[in-house]
């Protein structure tokens, strides 16, 4: 075999380099590790300071936590996204319909005479002395 042979094999492969706690810790760092992005291999000390104050297993908790807020923060502007888009397009087909006409033209059809608002006109003519006749 040449050499170009055993440079193909995934064992001759450089391993990735484990996060600085996993290193610390003595554990294998796997792909989904949830410390390595907040301490990369090459930052070993800031975890040794924050492992000595809290301890690994609240630091993970207190990661989780995080990311359980932040994951309820972005399902809450989703929701807020969605909400405003629904009223955005409820204003645009408001917008788009044709304006009703004024209430002279619609008092003979009945529908308004015989609503709330008709029977608030009504009040208000009485309430003013103003006859409906």
């Amino acid at each position: 075999m040449s050499s170009m042979d055993f440079q193909s094999l995934s064992c001759w492969a450089k391993p990735e380099l484990p996060c600085a706690a996993c290193r610390l810790l003595h554990r294998r760092c796997t792909t989904d590790c949830m410390l390595a992005p907040y301490f990369p291999s090459d930052n070993s000390d800031k975890f040794a300071v924050v492992h000595k104050v809290f301890g690994a297993t609240n630091v993970i908790k207190m990661l989780h936590s995080c990311i359980e807020e932040l994951q309820e923060q972005i399902q809450g502007a989703e929701r807020l996204l969605l909400e405003s888009q629904e009223q955005k397009n409820q204003l645009l087909c408001f917008l788009n319909q044709p304006f009703a006409p004024p209430y002279e033209e619609m008092s003979g059809c009945g529908g308004v005479e015989n609503g709330l608002f008709g029977d608030s006109l009504m009040f208000m003519d009485r309430a003013y002395g103003f006859d409906s006749d």
